[in-house]
Protein backbone atom coordinates (compact mmCIF):
# COMPACT_ATOMS: atom_id res chain seq x y z
CA UNK A 1 0.00 0.00 0.00
CA UNK A 2 2.83 2.36 0.86
CA UNK A 3 4.69 1.64 -2.36
CA UNK A 4 1.57 2.24 -4.44
CA UNK A 5 0.98 5.52 -2.62
CA UNK A 6 4.50 6.74 -3.43
CA UNK A 7 3.62 6.48 -7.12
CA UNK A 8 -0.07 7.37 -7.05
CA UNK A 9 0.02 10.54 -4.97
CA UNK A 10 2.40 12.61 -7.12
CA UNK A 11 0.82 11.17 -10.27
CA UNK A 12 -2.61 12.45 -9.17
CA UNK A 13 -1.26 15.87 -8.21
CA UNK A 14 0.67 16.33 -11.45
CA UNK A 15 -1.90 14.71 -13.72
CA UNK A 16 -5.03 16.21 -12.14
CA UNK A 17 -5.83 18.59 -14.98
CA UNK A 18 -5.27 16.23 -17.93
CA UNK A 19 -7.10 13.44 -16.10
CA UNK A 20 -10.15 15.62 -15.37
CA UNK A 21 -10.13 16.98 -18.91
CA UNK A 22 -9.99 13.44 -20.31
CA UNK A 23 -13.17 12.67 -18.39
CA UNK A 24 -14.93 15.49 -20.22
CA UNK A 25 -14.68 18.31 -17.68
CA UNK A 26 -14.20 21.87 -18.92
CA UNK A 27 -14.61 25.45 -17.73
CA UNK A 28 -15.51 25.88 -14.05
CA UNK A 29 -16.18 22.15 -13.68
CA UNK A 30 -12.61 21.40 -14.74
CA UNK A 31 -11.16 23.97 -12.35
CA UNK A 32 -13.16 22.61 -9.41
CA UNK A 33 -12.19 19.03 -10.28
CA UNK A 34 -8.49 19.87 -10.44
CA UNK A 35 -8.57 21.80 -7.17
CA UNK A 36 -10.34 18.97 -5.37
CA UNK A 37 -8.19 16.19 -6.83
CA UNK A 38 -4.86 17.84 -6.04
CA UNK A 39 -5.81 18.29 -2.40
CA UNK A 40 -7.53 14.91 -2.06
CA UNK A 41 -4.44 13.17 -3.44
CA UNK A 42 -2.69 13.91 -0.15
CA UNK A 43 -5.05 11.47 1.57
CA UNK A 44 -4.29 8.59 -0.81
CA UNK A 45 -1.46 7.06 1.30
CA UNK A 46 -3.73 6.88 4.33
CA UNK A 47 -6.63 5.46 2.29
CA UNK A 48 -4.41 2.68 0.93
CA UNK A 49 -3.01 1.90 4.38
CA UNK A 50 -6.56 1.76 5.75
CA UNK A 51 -7.66 -0.60 2.98
CA UNK A 52 -4.70 -2.92 3.57
CA UNK A 53 -5.32 -2.89 7.32
CA UNK A 54 -9.01 -3.68 6.80
CA UNK A 55 -7.92 -6.73 4.82
CA UNK A 56 -5.76 -7.85 7.73
CA UNK A 57 -8.62 -7.40 10.18
CA UNK A 58 -11.06 -9.24 7.92
CA UNK A 59 -8.65 -12.16 7.72
CA UNK A 60 -8.61 -12.21 11.51
CA UNK A 61 -12.44 -12.07 11.54
CA UNK A 62 -12.33 -8.71 13.34
CA UNK A 63 -15.10 -6.61 11.78
CA UNK A 64 -15.90 -4.48 14.82
CA UNK A 65 -12.63 -2.50 14.95
CA UNK A 66 -12.73 -1.33 11.31
CA UNK A 67 -16.40 -0.40 11.78
CA UNK A 68 -15.63 1.80 14.79
CA UNK A 69 -12.71 3.51 13.04
CA UNK A 70 -14.63 4.17 9.83
CA UNK A 71 -17.76 5.44 11.61
CA UNK A 72 -15.71 7.87 13.69
CA UNK A 73 -13.75 9.00 10.62
CA UNK A 74 -16.88 9.64 8.56
CA UNK A 75 -18.66 11.51 11.35
CA UNK A 76 -15.52 13.62 11.78
CA UNK A 77 -15.40 14.19 8.03
CA UNK A 78 -18.95 15.51 8.03
CA UNK A 79 -18.37 17.82 11.00
CA UNK A 80 -15.09 19.20 9.62
CA UNK A 81 -16.62 19.66 6.18
CA UNK A 82 -19.51 21.72 7.54
CA UNK A 83 -17.05 23.92 9.45
CA UNK A 84 -14.65 24.43 6.53
CA UNK A 85 -17.20 24.79 3.74
CA UNK A 86 -19.86 26.87 5.49
CA UNK A 87 -17.99 28.29 8.48
CA UNK A 88 -14.78 29.34 6.70
CA UNK A 89 -16.35 29.52 3.22
CA UNK A 90 -13.59 27.40 1.66
CA UNK A 91 -15.89 25.81 -0.90
CA UNK A 92 -14.55 22.85 -2.85
CA UNK A 93 -11.16 23.13 -1.11
CA UNK A 94 -12.86 22.81 2.27
CA UNK A 95 -14.61 19.65 1.13
CA UNK A 96 -11.29 18.20 -0.02
CA UNK A 97 -9.34 19.14 3.12
CA UNK A 98 -12.02 17.71 5.42
CA UNK A 99 -11.77 14.40 3.58
CA UNK A 100 -7.96 14.38 3.80
CA UNK A 101 -8.04 15.12 7.54
CA UNK A 102 -10.54 12.31 8.19
CA UNK A 103 -8.61 9.87 6.00
CA UNK A 104 -5.38 10.71 7.79
CA UNK A 105 -6.96 10.04 11.17
CA UNK A 106 -8.39 6.72 10.00
CA UNK A 107 -5.06 5.68 8.46
CA UNK A 108 -3.16 6.41 11.67
CA UNK A 109 -5.75 4.52 13.74
CA UNK A 110 -5.45 1.47 11.46
CA UNK A 111 -1.65 1.62 11.71
CA UNK A 112 -1.93 1.44 15.50
CA UNK A 113 -4.34 -1.51 15.30
CA UNK A 114 -2.24 -3.48 12.80
CA UNK A 115 0.94 -2.57 14.68
CA UNK A 116 -0.27 -4.66 17.60
CA UNK A 117 -0.41 -7.69 15.32
CA UNK A 118 3.12 -7.03 14.08
CA UNK A 119 4.78 -6.95 17.49
CA UNK A 120 5.13 -10.76 17.86
CA UNK A 121 6.57 -11.10 14.34
CA UNK A 122 10.09 -12.50 14.26
CA UNK A 123 10.72 -10.99 10.84
CA UNK A 124 9.50 -7.59 9.67
CA UNK A 125 11.21 -7.39 6.29
CA UNK A 126 9.22 -8.66 3.27
CA UNK A 127 10.04 -12.17 2.07
CA UNK A 128 9.64 -12.70 -1.66
CA UNK A 129 8.67 -16.36 -1.43
CA UNK A 130 6.02 -15.75 1.22
CA UNK A 131 4.66 -12.68 -0.59
CA UNK A 132 4.38 -14.45 -3.97
CA UNK A 133 0.87 -15.88 -3.34
CA UNK A 134 -0.34 -12.46 -2.17
CA UNK A 135 1.13 -10.75 -5.23
CA UNK A 136 -0.45 -13.33 -7.54
CA UNK A 137 -3.85 -12.91 -5.91
CA UNK A 138 -3.37 -9.16 -5.87
CA UNK A 139 -2.69 -9.11 -9.61
CA UNK A 140 -6.03 -10.74 -10.35
CA UNK A 141 -7.91 -8.60 -7.85
CA UNK A 142 -6.25 -5.49 -9.27
CA UNK A 143 -7.61 -6.44 -12.69
CA UNK A 144 -11.04 -6.90 -11.11
CA UNK A 145 -11.03 -3.56 -9.31
CA UNK A 146 -9.50 -1.76 -12.28
CA UNK A 147 -12.17 -3.11 -14.63
CA UNK A 148 -14.96 -2.08 -12.26
CA UNK A 149 -13.49 1.39 -11.84
CA UNK A 150 -13.23 1.67 -15.63
CA UNK A 151 -16.99 1.08 -15.86
CA UNK A 152 -17.76 3.76 -13.26
CA UNK A 153 -15.23 6.20 -14.69
CA UNK A 154 -16.55 5.61 -18.18
CA UNK A 155 -20.10 6.33 -17.03
CA UNK A 156 -18.94 9.60 -15.48
CA UNK A 157 -17.06 10.55 -18.65
CA UNK A 158 -20.19 9.96 -20.73
CA UNK A 159 -22.32 12.01 -18.34
CA UNK A 160 -19.80 14.87 -18.49
CA UNK A 161 -20.07 14.90 -22.27
CA UNK A 162 -23.88 15.16 -22.25
CA UNK A 163 -24.25 18.33 -20.16
CA UNK A 164 -23.53 19.71 -16.68
CA UNK A 165 -27.00 18.85 -15.36
CA UNK A 166 -26.61 15.21 -16.41
CA UNK A 167 -23.17 15.08 -14.79
CA UNK A 168 -24.53 16.51 -11.52
CA UNK A 169 -27.48 14.10 -11.55
CA UNK A 170 -25.19 11.16 -12.28
CA UNK A 171 -23.00 12.12 -9.32
CA UNK A 172 -26.05 12.12 -7.03
CA UNK A 173 -27.10 8.65 -8.21
CA UNK A 174 -23.53 7.32 -8.08
CA UNK A 175 -23.08 8.61 -4.52
CA UNK A 176 -26.24 6.76 -3.50
CA UNK A 177 -25.09 3.63 -5.33
CA UNK A 178 -21.73 3.60 -3.52
CA UNK A 179 -23.45 4.14 -0.18
CA UNK A 180 -25.96 1.32 -0.76
CA UNK A 181 -23.29 -0.99 -2.18
CA UNK A 182 -21.34 -0.62 1.05
CA UNK A 183 -24.49 -1.45 2.99
CA UNK A 184 -24.94 -4.66 1.01
CA UNK A 185 -21.22 -5.41 1.42
CA UNK A 186 -21.99 -5.88 5.11
CA UNK A 187 -23.27 -9.29 4.01
CA UNK A 188 -20.75 -9.99 1.25
CA UNK A 189 -17.61 -9.27 3.29
CA UNK A 190 -18.32 -11.78 6.11
CA UNK A 191 -19.01 -14.36 3.40
CA UNK A 192 -15.32 -14.17 2.48
CA UNK A 193 -14.27 -15.38 5.93
CA UNK A 194 -17.15 -17.81 6.46
CA UNK A 195 -16.69 -19.58 3.12
CA UNK A 196 -12.90 -19.72 3.52
CA UNK A 197 -13.21 -21.23 6.99
CA UNK A 198 -15.79 -23.76 5.80
CA UNK A 199 -13.68 -24.81 2.82
CA UNK A 200 -10.76 -25.23 5.21
CA UNK A 201 -12.86 -27.71 7.19
CA UNK A 202 -13.85 -29.68 4.10
CA UNK A 203 -16.46 -27.40 2.53
CA UNK A 204 -19.58 -29.53 3.00
CA UNK A 205 -21.69 -26.52 4.06
CA UNK A 206 -20.07 -23.93 1.77
CA UNK A 207 -23.03 -23.95 -0.62
CA UNK A 208 -25.44 -23.52 2.26
CA UNK A 209 -23.50 -20.47 3.46
CA UNK A 210 -23.44 -19.05 -0.07
CA UNK A 211 -27.18 -19.59 -0.47
CA UNK A 212 -27.98 -17.88 2.82
CA UNK A 213 -25.73 -14.91 2.01
CA UNK A 214 -27.36 -14.44 -1.39
CA UNK A 215 -30.87 -14.76 0.06
CA UNK A 216 -30.20 -12.24 2.84
CA UNK A 217 -28.59 -9.87 0.33
CA UNK A 218 -31.61 -10.03 -1.98
CA UNK A 219 -34.00 -9.37 0.91
CA UNK A 220 -31.93 -6.40 2.06
CA UNK A 221 -31.65 -5.06 -1.50
CA UNK A 222 -35.40 -5.38 -1.99
CA UNK A 223 -36.04 -3.22 1.06
CA UNK A 224 -33.45 -0.65 0.01
CA UNK A 225 -34.79 -0.59 -3.56
CA UNK A 226 -38.30 0.11 -2.32
CA UNK A 227 -37.05 3.03 -0.22
CA UNK A 228 -34.97 4.48 -3.07
CA UNK A 229 -37.86 4.19 -5.53
CA UNK A 230 -40.33 5.80 -3.14
CA UNK A 231 -37.99 8.69 -2.33
CA UNK A 232 -36.52 9.18 -5.82
CA UNK A 233 -38.54 12.38 -6.48
CA UNK A 234 -37.48 13.87 -3.12
CA UNK A 235 -33.93 12.64 -2.53
CA UNK A 236 -32.28 14.74 -5.29
CA UNK A 237 -33.52 17.91 -3.60
CA UNK A 238 -31.21 17.16 -0.68
CA UNK A 239 -28.31 17.65 -3.10
CA UNK A 240 -29.58 20.35 -5.47
CA UNK A 241 -32.48 22.72 -6.15
CA UNK A 242 -31.75 22.91 -9.90
CA UNK A 243 -34.89 21.60 -11.70
CA UNK A 244 -32.89 19.96 -14.51
CA UNK A 245 -30.60 18.17 -12.05
CA UNK A 246 -33.53 17.05 -9.89
CA UNK A 247 -35.43 15.69 -12.91
CA UNK A 248 -32.49 13.70 -14.24
CA UNK A 249 -31.48 12.44 -10.81
CA UNK A 250 -35.03 11.21 -10.16
CA UNK A 251 -34.84 9.04 -13.28
CA UNK A 252 -31.37 7.77 -12.36
CA UNK A 253 -32.45 6.84 -8.83
CA UNK A 254 -35.44 4.90 -10.16
CA UNK A 255 -33.06 2.87 -12.30
CA UNK A 256 -30.70 2.51 -9.34
CA UNK A 257 -33.55 0.85 -7.43
CA UNK A 258 -33.80 -1.69 -10.26
CA UNK A 259 -30.02 -2.21 -10.34
CA UNK A 260 -29.87 -3.08 -6.64
CA UNK A 261 -31.58 -6.46 -7.13
CA UNK A 262 -29.03 -8.05 -9.49
CA UNK A 263 -26.41 -6.06 -7.59
CA UNK A 264 -27.31 -7.91 -4.39
CA UNK A 265 -26.59 -11.24 -6.09
CA UNK A 266 -23.38 -10.00 -7.72
CA UNK A 267 -22.01 -8.56 -4.46
CA UNK A 268 -22.83 -11.67 -2.44
CA UNK A 269 -21.33 -14.01 -5.03
CA UNK A 270 -18.21 -11.85 -5.17
CA UNK A 271 -17.77 -12.37 -1.44
CA UNK A 272 -18.27 -16.12 -1.80
CA UNK A 273 -15.76 -16.41 -4.66
CA UNK A 274 -13.16 -14.33 -2.80
CA UNK A 275 -13.61 -16.67 0.16
CA UNK A 276 -13.06 -19.60 -2.20
CA UNK A 277 -9.84 -17.98 -3.46
CA UNK A 278 -11.16 -17.83 -7.04
CA UNK A 279 -9.18 -14.67 -7.79
CA UNK A 280 -8.19 -15.47 -11.35
CA UNK A 281 -11.82 -15.91 -12.40
CA UNK A 282 -12.87 -12.71 -10.64
CA UNK A 283 -10.21 -10.71 -12.47
CA UNK A 284 -10.85 -12.14 -15.91
CA UNK A 285 -14.63 -12.03 -15.50
CA UNK A 286 -14.56 -8.37 -14.43
CA UNK A 287 -12.55 -7.53 -17.54
CA UNK A 288 -15.05 -9.51 -19.63
CA UNK A 289 -17.97 -7.56 -18.16
CA UNK A 290 -16.17 -4.32 -19.03
CA UNK A 291 -15.68 -5.41 -22.64
CA UNK A 292 -19.32 -6.52 -22.86
CA UNK A 293 -20.72 -3.10 -21.90
CA UNK A 294 -18.42 -1.07 -24.17
CA UNK A 295 -20.94 -1.23 -27.07
CA UNK A 296 -23.65 0.15 -24.76
CA UNK A 297 -21.33 2.98 -23.75
CA UNK A 298 -20.62 3.80 -27.38
CA UNK A 299 -24.33 3.93 -28.21
CA UNK A 300 -25.04 6.28 -25.31
CA UNK A 301 -22.03 8.43 -26.17
CA UNK A 302 -23.08 8.92 -29.81
CA UNK A 303 -26.75 9.36 -28.85
CA UNK A 304 -26.74 12.10 -26.19
CA UNK A 305 -30.55 12.13 -26.15
CA UNK A 306 -30.43 8.85 -24.20
CA UNK A 307 -28.86 10.89 -21.41
CA UNK A 308 -28.98 9.72 -17.81
CA UNK A 309 -31.43 6.90 -18.59
CA UNK A 310 -29.05 5.38 -21.15
CA UNK A 311 -26.13 5.55 -18.72
CA UNK A 312 -27.97 3.84 -15.88
CA UNK A 313 -29.64 1.25 -18.10
CA UNK A 314 -26.12 0.34 -19.23
CA UNK A 315 -24.95 0.03 -15.63
CA UNK A 316 -27.98 -2.13 -14.83
CA UNK A 317 -27.17 -4.46 -17.75
CA UNK A 318 -23.56 -4.66 -16.53
CA UNK A 319 -24.72 -5.60 -13.03
CA UNK A 320 -27.20 -8.20 -14.31
CA UNK A 321 -24.41 -9.84 -16.35
CA UNK A 322 -22.21 -9.98 -13.24
CA UNK A 323 -25.03 -11.57 -11.23
CA UNK A 324 -25.73 -14.33 -13.77
CA UNK A 325 -22.11 -15.29 -14.48
CA UNK A 326 -21.05 -15.14 -10.82
CA UNK A 327 -23.93 -17.38 -9.80
CA UNK A 328 -22.97 -19.99 -12.37
CA UNK A 329 -19.37 -19.83 -11.17
CA UNK A 330 -20.32 -20.29 -7.51
CA UNK A 331 -22.27 -23.44 -8.41
CA UNK A 332 -19.23 -24.80 -10.21
CA UNK A 333 -16.58 -23.91 -7.64
CA UNK A 334 -18.23 -24.91 -4.37
CA UNK A 335 -18.54 -28.62 -3.56
CA UNK A 336 -22.03 -30.06 -3.96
Amino acid sequence: AGLVAVVATPALIIGARPAAAALGADGATLDFAVEYLRIAALGVPFVLIALAAQGVQRGAADYRTPLVILVVANVANLAIEIILVFGFDLGIAGAAWSTVIAQTGAGVAFLVVVGRRLRPARQRRPDRAEMAPLITAGRHLLLRVGSMLAVFTGATAIAARVDDSTLAAHQIAMSMFLFLALVLDALAVPAQTLVAEELGRGGLDARLIASRVVTLSIVAAGGLAAVVLATSPLLPRVFSDDPAVVSRATAALALLALLLLPGAVAFADDGVLIGAGDYRFLGLAAFGYLVAVVPIAVVVLVTPSLGIAGIWLGLTAWMALRAVVNTLRVRRVLPA
